[in-house]
């Protein structure tokens, strides 16, 4: 029997303390066997056992690579959290190594796929940065719209490629003949600031989008009420190890860590709202800019102005 897609974060929260320092086999149609634990030193691990010698892999501060032999024929990959904050990146991490060797029946290739697929993941278990309070709404709200709205209208692999944010550009996304450029305030705002004149200048008509959300308590939960839920139903739903790998160079630009602690603000999405963007839309352009020596111009929208300019996805 496969199983597709584990749950590791259950599976996890479901062991009992009996299971400490044991570990749980995971059915898996592959050449190495795969289990799940929490060792004695109250680490999540997740292993694999092989009959033959694994691949030598390089330990991070906050992910621990142990390669063993038990006995003659058995040999064990196993890869320990150190940071317990960085639970929810861990349980992704669990899913990809699995992905990686289902139907895979030669033990070489297998070891070799975790390997490589480690090496994907090794900078964000080596990140230590932590962003800033609005760095991470920001991120959010991307996020959020990236996994609700545009995974519905846009190849996965196309939509990770078109995410511009990161690298600094005046386009969050650009797709196709259109772009998006995305707003995270909090509900009770009246209006977003808009940082720069490129922002929402364009020849080509683009979208402006508002995620509005409310700042919860640290206890709130509700599947996808920070950034570490998001990324790991994102994870997730992405097939390509190339747009995989994308995506986590993409995060450890904004400076994303591992450890929930330092970057712990949840949220709750209230509501979307899009407005069509072009030569009707109140916006700044370079040509409103009659001094060369005025020099970075930010403005602000009211955002109950700008109804008229809604539109549906």
């Amino acid at each position: 029997m496969t199983i597709s897609k584990i749950d590791f974060e259950e599976n996890f929260n479901n062991l009992h303390e009996e299971f400490f320092g044991k570990q749980k086999k995971i059915m898996v149609n592959s050449a190495l066997k795969v289990f799940y634990g929490i060792t004695t030193e109250n680490y999540l691990r997740i292993s694999f056992m092989s009959t033959i010698k694994p691949l030598i892999i390089d330990s991070t501060k906050e992910l621990r690579v142990s390669i063993g032999q038990e006995s003659e024929n058995v040999y064990w990959t196993c890869f320990d959290l150190l940071n317990q904050n960085g639970a929810k990146v861990f349980y992704a991490f669990c899913n990809d190594l699995v992905d990686s060797i289902i139907n895979v029946y030669d033990e070489n290739e297998a070891l070799l796929q975790i390997k490589n697929r480690y090496h994907s993941w090794k900078s964000m278990f080596k990140n230590k940065r932590k962003m800033s309070t609005e760095t991470i709404q920001g991120l959010y709200g991307e996020l959020y719209f990236m996994n609700f709205k545009l995974f519905e209208m846009y190849d996965i692999d196309l939509v990770i490629s078109s995410w511009a944010g990161p690298n600094g550009y005046s386009k969050d996304f650009s797709i196709g003949n259109t772009w998006y450029e995305v707003k995270t305030p909090l509900a009770s705002a009246q209006s977003i600031k808009i940082s720069s004149i490129s922002q929402l200048s364009s020849v080509t008509p683009g979208n402006l989008v508002v995620v509005k959300v409310d700042k919860m308590s640290e206890s709130f939960e509700d599947g996808c009420s920070d950034i570490y839920d998001l990324f790991k139903i994102i994870m997730g739903r992405i097939k390509s190890n190339e747009t995989k790998e994308k995506f986590i160079e993409k995060l450890l630009k904004y400076g994303f860590d591992i450890n929930e602690n330092s970057n712990r603000e949840k949220y709750k999405f209230i509501e979307c709202a899009v407005y069509n963007v072009d030569n009707n839309f109140p916006r700044l352009l370079d040509s409103d800019i009659k001094y060369q020596e005025i020099g970075k111009v930010t403005y602000e929208l009211i955002l109950n102005t700008l109804d008229k300019y809604k539109k549906e996805l």
